[in-house]
């Protein structure tokens, strides 16, 4: 996968604003600014750890599972740590 277009950034900044402070009601002292600078290096950071998150999951799962699959995986153990699922 490649990192998010510069729109689909944008989006998520709102998104990640409007799902984590006000719909979860967590606070943090991020403005606008900072949380586009919070995903902007989250999804460059993903980019580059790419290649080693693929290399630590089990061969015989590594290629049966889908681009997408393995994101999703990503995605919800992420969310599992943070204690949001």
């Amino acid at each position: 996968m490649t990192v998010l277009s510069n729109a689909d950034r944008k989006i998520a900044t709102r998104k990640f604003i409007r799902e984590v402070f006000v719909r979860l009601n967590q606070t943090a002292q991020l403005d606008t600014i900072e949380v586009r600078l919070l995903i902007d290096g989250i999804d460059d950071g993903l980019e580059a750890a790419a290649s080693s998150i693929n290399q630590a999951i089990d061969p015989s799962v590594r290629s049966k599972a889908t681009l997408s699959q393995k994101a999703l995986a990503t995605a919800f153990v992420a969310l599992r740590r943070a204690g949001a699922v």
